[in-house]
């Protein structure tokens, strides 16, 4: 039976939730405005009657909130932004409506959850965004540095590709007459040192993970999973 069962929506924000609660059976709903702690949120949920069963979308405010309510009993699906029925011509959209839309969805088994990931876990994925966006930084400053020299009409003609030894080598020996651009270039090539120092200490943290961390079981599993058999003479 699910008379009596309070399905709550969230629609949350950084600095504000707003809610929406229906309870099946009676049809009655609730609306509330919030700020946007997780406190302020469970001491709502907890007024509403009966069993609660509460909804967010997953999105840039985390997995915070879907932690306390769990530690507080309250049960708080996560659920995919994606995966979100939409009806046609349903444009107006505001943070009420959003949150009362969530309830009504829940109420009717029409939304699916994502994991809400162990804060470890949390944490090894902010690490490898981490040595992502580093990855793009990187290349970002060497289009930079290759820009500039290919504006003063110069460009690597030596020997195997960019950015190997021989490369790095003579950028580090390019002078210009200009102390402007030699100051420019010299930041530009201070910062890609920068970016590289940055860049083996992420490896060498994601290496340590990968070999000795508390994921090493997994990473060893999924090694011998992409090794391919040999072919048979």
């Amino acid at each position: 039976m699910t008379d009596g069962i309070c399905f709550a929506g969230l629609d949350v924000h950084a600095r504000k939730t707003a809610g929406a609660a229906v309870q099946l059976g009676s049809g009655e709903v609730w609306r509330v405005r919030l700020d946007g702690s997780p406190a302020a949120t469970i001491e709502w949920l907890r007024t509403l009657p009966g069993a609660v069963r509460a909804v967010y979308e997953a999105g840039p405010t985390g997995f915070g909130l879907a932690r306390a309510a769990r530690a507080a009993g309250i049960e708080l699906m996560v659920c995919s932004p994606g995966a979100i029925p939409r009806q046609p011509g349903d444009h107006t959209k505001t943070d009420q409506r959003d949150a009362l839309k969530l309830a009504r969805l829940h109420a009717a088994g029409q939304l699916r959850p994502v994991v809400v990931p162990e804060p470890a876990y949390e944490a090894l994925r902010d690490l490898v965004r981490c040595r992502e966006d580093l990855r793009g930084d990187l290349m970002a400053c060497r289009h930079r540095i290759s820009k500039l020299l290919l504006r003063r009409g110069m460009v690597w003609t030596g020997r195997g590709a960019t950015w190997n030894k021989r490369h790095v080598e003579w950028l580090s020996k390019i002078r210009f007459d200009e102390p402007i651009v030699e100051l420019v270039y010299g930041e530009q090539l201070a910062h890609h040192e920068a970016l590289l120092a940055r860049r083996d200490r992420l490896d060498g943290l994601l290496g340590e993970q990968a070999g000795d961390g508390p994921w090493a079981p997994t990473v060893r599993v999924s090694d011998l999973l992409c090794v391919r058999p040999r072919r048979l003479a």
